[in-house]
């Protein structure tokens, strides 16, 4: 694994900018339409452990539904934690983002340096983020700090679960986002994803739903320990897949992604992807995506290619066997 000074993850990079902003300074602004933000690279003073970390930890809460009742416009939310571990201790960032089909909201997010726990996996609330649980552990709501009529994100009741081995566990719930007045209610996937050791840090990951009838969940393959990096010109991603289709839980192996339509990020020196050709190796499975809107989050680096994050609201179809669902979503393109 990168070392955590000299490559950051995009989130602690965004952590850095906001938490540096003073009260009479605007937070770099954020962008729609694919089109690239850029954050400044300081790390936050005192916050981060250097040297190689040893694990890396992440659950990502993500829920796609409408604005409201009123509104069926596209509402995406993630929320991600993400825990690095080191000898010395663990840095765990939080981070809330909500996008709509033409534009991202700033993002709200904060990061802390905490002695090494028992179970780095397991999240804990922050500065900003609260976290409501049962009398078991189990997540129940995700909920902004602050006045009243913050976000909160309602964990519903479970469509589908896996249980991954070497990658952790993914969970398909009814959902439902609170915020003021307005209620949407949606599909929620929770996804819990590790890395240790020398093994690839947990990449990119897709999010949709076609209603009742059908969701799916894809995780981006990591290349296999000691593989030579591909071209950064490449045009494909590779993911492991998992739908519920009616009532039925399928999972795929491999789910190749082609990029049908690119964007170039000058500061990143990278290719965005703008829209994903999908099909399984018996083209069972087939689909296609488009992105509607995104943020686009360049980090700094020593190297000639900086790491980047798109988050994107995407639409599109899929097909399974012979059922067409059109379909909206969510998808975190990642590159450290």
């Amino acid at each position: 694994m990168r070392t955590l000074l000299p490559v950051l993850t995009a989130l602690s990079l965004v952590a850095a900018t906001l938490q540096g902003c003073g009260p009479d300074e605007e937070a770099p602004p954020l962008h729609s339409g694919g089109v690239e933000g850029s954050r400044a690279a300081e790390p936050p003073r005192g916050e981060l452990l250097s040297g190689t970390a040893l694990s890396v930890e992440e659950r990502v809460f993500a829920f796609v539904g409408d604005r409201s009742a009123s509104d069926d416009a596209a509402l995406a939310v993630s929320w991600i934690f993400e825990t690095r571990v080191h000898d010395g201790g663990e840095v765990r960032g939080r981070s809330l983002r909500i996008g709509s089909d033409d534009e991202w909201e700033p993002a709200v997010l904060d990061a802390d340096t905490l002695p090494r726990t028992p179970v780095p996996g397991r999240i804990l609330p922050g500065h900003r983020i609260r976290l409501l649980s049962s009398p078991e552990g189990a997540i129940e709501a995700l909920q902004l700090r602050g006045s009243e009529g913050e976000p909160q994100l309602g964990v519903g009741i479970p469509l589908a679960q896996w249980t991954v081995p070497g990658l952790g566990a993914v969970r398909f719930h009814r959902g439902r986002m609170y915020r003021g007045d307005s209620i949407g209610e949606g599909f929620l996937l929770d996804l819990t994803r590790s890395a240790r050791g020398d093994a690839p840090e947990p990449g990119g990951w897709i999010f949709v739903h076609g209603g009742n009838e059908f969701q799916l969940a894809l995780s981006e393959l990591p290349l296999p320990a000691g593989a030579p990096s591909p071209p950064e010109d490449r045009s494909r991603s590779h993911y492991r897949g998992w739908g519920r289709v009616a009532v039925i839980e399928l999972q795929w192996d491999r789910i190749a992604g082609e990029w049908s339509d690119l964007r170039a990020s000058e500061r990143a020196r990278r290719d965005i992807p703008m829209a994903w050709t999908f099909s399984t190796p018996d083209e069972r499975v087939r689909g296609h995506l488009e992105v509607t809107s995104s943020e686009l989050v360049v980090g700094e680096g020593d190297g000639p290619l900086l790491p980047v994050e798109a988050h994107s609201v995407v639409r599109g179809h899929f097909i399974v066997e012979e059922d067409s669902f059109a379909v909206t979503g969510i998808a975190l393109h990642r590159r450290r």
